[in-house]
């Protein structure tokens, strides 16, 4: 017998390809072959035959070293077939992540061209769908948004990806921690996890639509008044979701207003469909009130984790089940009154514990600001559900809130969805009360939960000065720290006369009273001015027209800085032979001496009330273009006594206690200049002609026109800087004038205050009717200005500003320049600029006009004077060498 023994050599490597159809391993074996016969055999046995230690025959060990070599061979082959499909499979694991991650950013910005790129083209409808979930931001984690959910920045984790057998398709799953903001402003957290399928394509890893095996088997579950119909992978929710529902239909229609059938069915679907997904944002959506209700598969928003997170997306799908049937139930006709009607639904998921009611403190101030009207009212009701500003919407949901606490018991609101017109037409209430009304409701929902004196409180009192028609004068006073309206004064005029004005002294030193009375023709034929104080009423001036149709003209002036005088003016307009003011000091009228003390015209007084400047009228018109007149000015001292003549001008200011200034016409009628004089000298200069402030505007003024000044403001805290109004008049004249733009320029002075360093143009409006209106706070910091359409704050020391709001009337700043006052929609309205917070005071402030705000301890009950004497004051006496110039400044002809 002939036997063949083969020696198989171990190779030194065992190299693999890669081919189309796997993995080829390439073997490379070297084999030896060596024949034997039996005779062979027999004789190898023969001589072997006495050594009878040999253990195993010779051919065995060839044959055993081979196996072992072979099996070696073997598993390192396994082993490198293994290392390299592991390599490959993270390489193709890396390609998705990077395929995600992109897919993530082009959601992320709205990239509809790049997100489209990463599209599989396999389901022209499934890609427009996709498409249509980007323009609404609803990938990725912002697709949590419909279960009221925000995610959570950096709580995503890596994600796991899985890979199918042929490694051409993947799914990736990612959680994330999401935030959902409940009752009271509390947020609660939940974790969900969002599943995304990748396909291999010729173009790289795409973002696919699932397979039909995703979804598994369609299920059904029935309960008594609900039925679900769900993917088999949402079974945890689905039957969570019909106990809730269960439980909660009874309690939707014990709403108020509410008509629930008998027989009354929910049948529920949730959609594998993602444009389930964009049809639930739509703003209607919550609005529907078809039969049966298509929400998307929690798969498609994303699945909760916990319990937790069951209960919150649970609550979120009951949200919008009762929404749906809040609008089926009330017969709601989509979509007229749709955002009043939405505002409507969402209060009643408050009422139900379903979602949170969104307003704040914050919300409710703002509204505040922004005001209310019944026409306002209208326009929220005729609304469609369409995406507002957030204005609109904090004022549907507070309107809602509103009538719910106004409404009478036995009238439902949700009985008046379809019936708002009816509802506006009954209305019986001016349109001042319900203004007034609105303000109190939304006044005590922000100070909710809040002690008085919580938050920043302005110092001081304000006053307000009311004069309604046919009824009492009075003045409110409003203490801050208490945070509470104090009724003050309370006059009624007598017969036929009215009260026309209204003052708050400075100095707890009373009120000053301007009446007047009408004569047939319903012309003011008598003035009067009366001072109440101390419980008393002193009449300080009273003055009658001559003649039947004669009328009278009157005026009162703010008193000096330390509150000692007033200064009053009544005159006949037909006559020039009394054109004179006069002063009264209280001290002397509460001591029963209220003799007057005739002035040359309308006092100026210094910062520290020693000396005066007084503007008299010219008795006949000095100066032929439009806008101003030179007045008469006169020195003179503290009751503005010992006036001498000082120069031809108007608009006269004090800078500080020893400088002060005034505009003065030239011999050239389109020029003007800025007089500034130390008072203690016989110094004065010109520091700004109107020729200055032109250039000041560069090209804005055409060769054919000039520049008016017309008004100088100063503000001892600020001494080094004025304000300066100005307006653009054609050279020509004002004839056929249709447009007229005013300036408002601020100069700043240098440390000789007579000379100017800069002009810097601040403000302009086109229209020099309604003009430039502006208040300069006493800190010399702020400056408000308007064209009577709204506030514009400029922080005079940075030169920022900002737009406060639309105008409603006057405002009034604090005594410390940090916070003003303005009346807007029948209340109060502050704003302190360094901070931007605002404050309200709620109150029926129908015919207040006029508002004062004094220190703190300056209030109506602390007079400065008591029983006619007054208490001490810091006055500055007069020194001996005090001497009070003549400056003669007339401009020659």
């Amino acid at each position: 017998m002939v036997y063949l023994y083969i020696n198989i050599v171990a190779p030194d490597a065992i190299p693999r390809t890669i081919g189309s159809a796997g993995f080829q391993p390439a073997y490379d074996v070297a084999m030896n072959f060596h024949w034997e016969t039996d005779e062979t055999d027999r004789r190898q046995a023969t001589e072997g035959a006495g050594d009878a230690a040999r253990p195993l025959p010779r051919r065995i060990l060839p044959l055993a070293a081979g196996l072992l070599l072979l099996a070696l061979a073997a598993v390192t082959l396994w082993h490198t077939v293994q290392r390299r499909a592991a390599a490959v499979e993270a390489q193709v694991k890396t390609d998705v992540l990077a395929a995600h991650t992109l897919a993530r950013h082009a959601a992320a910005q709205g990239d509809g061209e790049l997100f489209q790129t990463l599209l599989a083209a396999t389901d022209d409808v499934w890609s427009e769908t996709q498409q249509e979930r980007l323009q609404t931001g609803l990938l990725f984690d912002r697709a949590a948004t419909l279960y009221g959910a925000q995610p959570l920045p950096g709580s995503e984790t890596p994600p796991e990806i899985t890979l199918d057998p042929t490694l051409r398709r993947a799914t990736v799953e990612v959680q994330q921690s999401f935030v959902l903001t409940a009752a009271q402003g509390l947020t609660r957290t939940l974790s969900l996890r969002q599943t995304h399928i990748y396909s291999q394509t010729g173009n790289g890893w795409l973002l696919s639509p699932p397979p039909s095996a995703f979804w598994s088997p369609r299920a059904r579950i029935e309960g008594e008044m609900v039925s679900i119909e769900y993917p088999a992978r949402d079974e945890a929710l689905a039957r969570r979701l019909l106990n809730d529902l269960e439980q909660l239909l009874p309690e939707v229609c014990d709403l108020p207003g509410l008509r629930c059938p008998a027989n009354r069915r929910v049948q529920l679907r949730l959609s594998p469909d993602p444009a389930a997904v964009t049809a639930a944002a739509a703003p209607d959506a919550m609005l529907a009130g078809d039969g049966q209700l298509v929400l998307p598969a929690p798969s498609l928003v994303g699945q909760p984790l916990d319990d937790a997170g069951y209960e919150l997306v649970s609550r979120a799908y009951s949200a919008r089940v009762v929404a749906s049937l809040i609008s089926r139930y009330v017969d709601y006709d989509c979509c007229r009154h749709g955002l009043f009607f939405s505002a409507l639904v969402q209060r009643q998921l408050h009422h139900l514990d379903l979602q949170p009611w969104p307003l704040q403190p914050v919300d409710y101030e703002r509204l505040m600001e922004e005001g209310l009207s019944l026409g306002d009212v209208q326009v929220l009701l005729e609304r469609e559900p369409v995406p507002l500003s957030a204005e609109a919407g904090r004022r549907a949901l507070a309107l809602v809130e509103f009538l719910e606490a106004a409404l009478p018991p036995d009238v439902p609101l949700l009985a008046l969805e379809d019936s708002f017109d009816r509802w506006l037409a009954n209305r019986q209430e001016p349109q001042q009360s319900f203004a007034v009304q609105w303000t109190e409701f939304l006044h005590r929902r922000a100070r909710a939960g809040r002690a008085p004196g919580d938050g920043p409180v302005p110092n001081g009192y304000l006053y307000v000065a009311c004069r309604p028609p046919d009824e009492a004068a009075t003045v409110w006073r409003y203490d801050f720290a208490a945070e509470r309206w104090r009724g003050e004064l309370q006059y009624y005029p007598e017969p036929r006369w009215n009260v026309s004005t209204l003052a708050v002294l400075p100095g707890g030193n009373g009120y000053l009273l301007q009446e007047h009375r009408r004569n047939a023709d319903g012309l003011p034929a008598t003035a009067r001015f009366t001072w109440h104080h101390n419980r008393n009423e002193i009449t300080l001036l009273e003055r009658a027209a001559q003649g039947d149709r004669a009328w009278i003209e009157a005026a009162f002036s703010a008193g000096d800085p330390l509150a000692r005088f007033v200064a009053l003016h009544a005159q006949t307009p037909s006559s020039d032979a009394d054109q004179s003011w006069a002063l009264f000091d209280l001290a002397q009228c509460a001591a029963g001496a209220c003799d007057p003390l005739p002035l040359a015209g309308v006092p100026h007084w210094s910062p520290d009330g020693r000396r005066t400047l007084l503007e008299a009228p010219p008795n006949e018109e000095t100066w032929a273009q439009p806008g101003v007149a030179a007045h008469q000015l006169l020195f003179g001292d503290e009751r503005g006594q010992r006036a001498a003549p000082l120069a031809r001008g108007y608009s006269a200011f004090w800078l500080d206690d020893n400088h002060y200034g005034f505009l003065r016409p030239t011999g050239n009628k389109a020029s003007q200049d800025l007089v500034m004089v130390a008072a203690a000298y016989t110094q004065a200069a010109v520091a700004a002609s109107s020729s200055d402030f032109q250039r000041a505007l560069g090209d804005a003024l055409g060769p054919e026109e000039w520049l008016q000044l017309e008004q100088v403001v100063a503000t001892p805290a600020a001494p080094r800087r004025l304000l300066v109004l100005a307006s653009r008049w054609p050279k020509g004249g004002a004839q056929n004038v249709t447009g007229i733009n005013a300036y408002l320029f601020a100069v700043h002075l240098s440390a000789d205050p007579r000379r100017v360093e800069a002009i810097e143009p601040l403000f302009h409006n086109f229209d020099y009717n309604p003009r430039l209106t502006f208040r300069q706070a006493p800190n010399g910091r702020w400056l408000a200005v308007t064209d009577n359409s709204e506030w514009t704050i400029l922080d005079l020391d940075s030169g920022l500003r900002y737009t406060l709001g639309r105008y409603s009337g006057p405002i009034t700043w604090s005594p410390d320049g940090r916070w003003l006052a303005e009346r807007r929609e029948q209340h109060l309205f502050l704003h302190a600029p360094a901070t931007r917070t605002n404050h309200v005071l709620p109150r029926d402030l129908s015919h207040c006009w006029d508002v004062y705000w004094y220190e703190q301890g300056e209030q109506a009950g602390s007079s400065s004077l008591q029983n006619g004497k007054p208490n001490p004051i810091k006055v500055v006496e007069h020194n001996a060498t005090d001497n009070y110039p003549v400056i003669d400044l007339q401009q020659k002809e």
